[in-house]
């Protein structure tokens, strides 16, 4: 199950519920209205039909109806929960990436930059409880900024910057890729996302002492 550490996230993730609830629901009744028509065949000739059933209006209305009822509360779902996810608190912090071949560059206010190295993959550091707006643009190919634990991905497009918005509930160190296969060292495009306490976060972007230390997880690490 997703167990997103960001609001919009958490969002995300009770819509995926209610939406696996429902297939589940829907893929009981199909097995087993199937299961019963196989049991009703056992035992007979070949070509010999059971009984059949035709013209019953009711029937038919019950289950065109069920089936036209959950495809109306699915879609009128996806409205309110992306009604939810698009209306973003305030923004707190502004944080500009650049995804280029093959790393990230992770611009905050004051001028502190983290950015990838040779052999050693750079850390974003986030303050827990605020909201922050991320500035996407690549100069190169097509690139995907994906951190699992957001339950959220954003392609980033060459000539088309755009603007993502997270707020972080939980802290703790997560896991990140570039989720777009965008050339022969994709696979090593990976950063982590560090998310610590306002106070510690402060004293990172001013001295650069404290978060953002430690090797990147080469795994995501259970909650």
């Amino acid at each position: 199950m997703l167990d997103p550490v960001t609001r919009d996230g958490r969002y995300v993730a009770d819509l995926w519920t209610f939406l696996a609830v429902a297939a589940t629901a829907v893929a009981v009744v199909v097995l087993g209205l199937l299961t019963i028509a196989i049991l009703r065949g056992r035992g007979r000739d070949a070509g010999e039909l059971p009984p059949q059933r035709h013209g019953n209006l009711a029937l038919e209305l019950t289950y065109t109806g069920g089936a036209a009822a959950l495809s109306a509360v699915i879609f009128g779902l996806g409205l309110w929960f992306q009604a939810r996810i698009d209306d973003d608190p305030p923004t707190d912090l502004e944080v500009s990436v650049q995804g280029y071949q093959w790393g990230w560059r992770f611009e905050y206010p004051g001028g502190r930059v983290v950015a990838s190295e040779p052999g050693n993959d750079p850390v974003l550091v986030l303050p827990v409880g605020e909201t922050v707006t991320f500035h996407l643009r690549s100069d190169d190919v097509i690139h995907s900024f994906f951190v699992p634990a957001f339950a959220w991905k954003q392609d980033v497009v060459p000539g088309r910057p755009i603007d993502l918005t997270v707020t972080p509930v939980r802290e703790g160190r997560h896991v990140a890729h570039c989720a777009e296969l965008c050339g022969i060292d994709h696979a090593r495009m990976n950063f982590a996302v560090d998310i610590v306490s306002p106070e510690a976060f402060d004293r990172w972007l001013a001295t650069g002492e404290g978060p953002g230390d430690g090797p990147v997880p080469d795994v995501e690490e259970p909650s």
